[in-house]
């Protein structure tokens, strides 16, 4: 036997361990789907492709290692596998296709082989347990939603080989922290980080002040040149000709952008950059009244306190609502 055919062993509840016989090149489209009581499957060497939605739902599995040959894996193929704690992709493998690992809830670490060069659409989706993920080089592309929701990421660092970041390959990764991008990126997609609330850390692979302020010129949507220029601002990049005048002219902006998206750490940052100090101080008044009406109370007590330490400010009680 060389495949396993498509939906052979489907719904069945009795199997809880399966091991793929040897010389099986191909498992079919939901071969194991819906095997609620699977904990374990061992693949042999000689697996070289998985078709779409072959384990999904399989709920009760535990740890994945695909075969060291495996050279295309399907749509889905471990979607709402929600008892995977985790996994290894092999590095003959050169794509993570759409919705590999989504709503895997419990996935906490997953080994990606060198051979990667795409994280699909999804492939991630919903993964809100997991905390260790190291790209190799040699990835390219990442595509729309491939960490949507990830919120146990609190770093994550991209390497050089990345040429082009979809659009909410980040969204809601709310807590990222670090975020470590190319120094060079050919495309990026506006948005990039939207929802993700812990973030306050911008790193480059490569230092120097002239990738900063490329990736920044080359960055097209204002609210993204803010959120790059503050998220990178540090020792580095303090004196830079073309971020820091920016921010110092759109400080408002910068603030009320901020505070409108949800983003504490980020905002609490910005608060305490002293090239911004003066703007914010002469708009206090009218930035705190904006953001007073916000339901926010982490932002409004992070402007209290900014207005404290650099005025000697407070505001009464009866004017802070609650």
């Amino acid at each position: 036997m060389t495949t396993i055919a498509d939906s052979a062993y489907a719904g069945r509840t009795d199997l809880t361990e399966f091991v793929i016989p040897n010389g099986v090149t191909h498992i079919g489209d939901s071969a194991f789907q819906g095997c609620t009581a699977l904990r374990s499957v061992t693949f042999p060497d000689s697996v070289r492709s998985i078709d779409g939605r072959a384990f999904q739902g399989c709920r009760e599995l535990q740890t994945v290692f695909l075969p060291p040959h495996l050279q295309d894996l399907g749509m889905m193929v471990f979607k709402d596998c929600t008892g995977l704690e985790s996994a290894a992709v092999p590095g003959s493998l050169q794509k993570l296709n759409n919705w590999t690992f989504e709503q895997c809830r419990k996935l906490k670490s997953v080994t990606v082989g060198s051979g990667i060069r795409e994280i699909s659409v999804g492939a991630f989706l919903n993964c809100r347990s997991l905390t260790q993920l190291v790209l190799p080089a040699g990835v390219e592309r990442i595509d729309e939603h491939a960490f949507e929701n990830c919120t146990g990421l609190q770093e994550l660092a991209l390497p050089d080989s990345v040429s082009n970041i979809r659009r909410g390959a980040f969204y809601n990764c709310d807590g990222l922290r670090t975020i470590t991008l190319p120094a060079e990126l050919d495309f990026k997609a506006p948005d990039l980080f939207m929802g993700c609330s812990s973030l306050s850390e911008v790193r480059l692979t490569r230092p120097g002040t002239s990738y900063a302020d490329q990736m920044f010129r080359e960055t097209s949507k204002f609210e993204d040149k803010l959120i790059l220029a503050i998220g990178l601002m540090g020792p580095a990049y303090e004196h830079s000709a073309v971020m820091v005048p920016y921010l110092r002219q759109y400080a408002r902006q910068a603030a009320e952008l901020l505070a409108d998206s949800g983003m504490d750490a980020m905002f609490d940052k910005f608060l305490k950059l002293p090239l911004a100090r003066q703007e914010l101080l002469s708009c206090y008044g009218e930035l705190f009244e904006k953001v007073n009406r916000q339901s926010n109370m982490k932002i409004k007590l992070l402007l209290m306190k900014f207005h404290q330490d650099n005025a000697g400010g407070t505001y009464a009680q009866n004017e802070f609502t609650l």
